[in-house]
């Protein structure tokens, strides 16, 4: 058996001894091993998985009296591996969510977005999205939806006092961006599936994210040559 938890050391403590417990029901099935627990990296999780191991490595069902027990979550890699890339690219992300915010602040500006939207004749229907700091694949939502409208630069004419639309080396660096983290995306998205095994595909996945970030790093543009080679760097470390 493995099991995956979250963040949080007590509940998910709790959890893993509620579900070991329901194994002692006359009804269960027998607990034939113990193999390990995927949980975030995360210093209070240090403490319950100690606490796991001293509980757990004299049981019949361990294995290896469970010196393997603790398999990190690769989504939560991913996503420091990410984050940390991020930063280097900071710049461009917060002119384009400025203006997304911008247009999503009021329904008149979104109203009068929509109106350049059926001037430029633009077909794509998806509106845009706002980010959330703490997940960056809403980044890559946000990047993904906001880089097919060319309508921001005709709003910017209506509006040039309140905000000023992306230069185009600026929109040039976002669609190169969208393409990159589109594989992380992808990734985290098999990571962090719940209905469906995963282990079958880590490495596949293991294998596409380091191809990309060394692509990456060869790649023209300078920015995102400093941003894969930072990510690297977190993801050697991991």
């Amino acid at each position: 058996m493995s099991s995956s938890l979250s963040h949080c050391g007590p509940p998910s403590l709790s959890s893993l001894q509620h579900t070991l417990a329901s194994y002692r029901k006359p009804e269960a099935p027998p607990l034939t091993s113990l193999a390990t627990k995927r949980i975030d990296n995360a210093t209070n999780n240090d403490v319950m998985i100690n606490f796991l191991k001293m509980r757990l490595k004299a049981k019949p069902y361990s294995i290896l009296e469970c010196e393997f027990l603790h398999v990190q979550c690769a989504a939560h890699i991913l996503n420091l591996v990410v984050t940390e890339g991020l930063k280097g690219f900071g710049t461009s992300i917060s002119i384009i969510k400025n203006i997304v915010k911008f247009v999503r602040s009021l329904p008149a500006r979104m109203t009068k977005f929509k109106s350049c939207i059926e001037l430029e004749k633009i077909t794509y229907t998806k509106m845009v999205c706002l980010d959330v700091q703490t997940r960056w694949n809403y980044v890559y939502l946000m990047l993904s939806s906001a880089e097919k409208y060319e309508a921001f630069a005709l709003l910017e004419e209506d509006e040039s006092d309140h905000f000023v639309a992306p230069s185009s080396i600026e929109w040039e660096n976002a669609k190169l961006f969208v393409r990159f983290l589109k594989f992380f995306y992808d990734a985290t998205l098999k990571f962090s599936s719940l209905k469906n095994v995963t282990s079958n595909s880590y490495f596949i996945q293991l294998s596409i994210i380091q191809n990309t970030l060394n692509d990456g790093i060869c790649n023209d543009n300078h920015i995102l040559s400093f941003v894969s080679f930072y990510m690297k760097t977190t993801y050697d470390k991991y």
